[in-house]
């Protein structure tokens, strides 16, 4: 995901026209999207997490063998602490609890 981060982060500076955080993070929140190797990136403008494709897989053979797959799923466990649009100053670290 490193690699669909750097290149959502140069589609957010070449919109901005600037290096400058805040207008970075302004294009950001547009809804900036980036198709690589992992197909449809796009980030979620109110938790500042990803919507992308995800998939269940097991290895065999030295190989993935993807026994489901689940297209451009939104981040909806940070969606349900978090949103900066709503809240555009808040700074907090979440901890998303998990247990089933």
């Amino acid at each position: 995901m490193t690699y669909q981060g750097v290149n959502l982060w140069a589609e957010a500076v070449t919109k901005a026209g600037t290096v400058d955080r805040m207008k970075v993070i302004e294009a950001l929140e547009t809804g900036l999207s980036f198709v690589g190797p992992a197909g449809k990136t796009t980030i979620d403008p109110a938790t500042h997490h990803c919507i992308m494709d995800t998939y269940i897989a097991v290895a065999e053979n030295q190989k993935w063998k993807v026994l489901e797959s689940f297209p451009q799923q939104k981040p909806l466990d940070t969606a349900a602490v978090c949103n900066l649009t709503k809240n555009p100053n808040d700074n907090q670290q979440y901890i998303i609890d998990v247990k089933t």
